[in-house]
């Protein structure tokens, strides 16, 4: 994934995410043999910062967000089913 330093840690808009990633995160979304999504693919599929993807996944508002180690993942399944309501 190429991704700039700013737009991997920084406070960057959801229009700063390149089509690469954008593709990764509809090829990870799609991946029946993946369980888990990176996070700032969530991000890029709902079209949000990363920061305010952090703040969400905190309060509960990511179906399917959880924390592994220090970092946040989020089911596949459940997403895919937030975004498209599909069982």
């Amino acid at each position: 994934m190429v991704v700039d330093s700013e737009l991997k840690w920084g406070k960057r808009s959801p229009k700063d995410y390149d089509e690469e990633t954008r593709k990764e995160a509809m090829d990870q979304l799609h991946d029946e043999s993946r369980a888990l999504i990176e996070f700032i693919h969530v991000c890029v599929l709902l079209d949000i910062a990363r920061n305010l993807g952090y703040a969400m996944a905190r309060r509960g508002e990511i179906p399917g967000a959880v924390r592994v180690g220090d970092k946040w993942k989020v089911r596949r399944a459940e997403l895919k089913k937030f975004l498209y309501g599909e069982e």
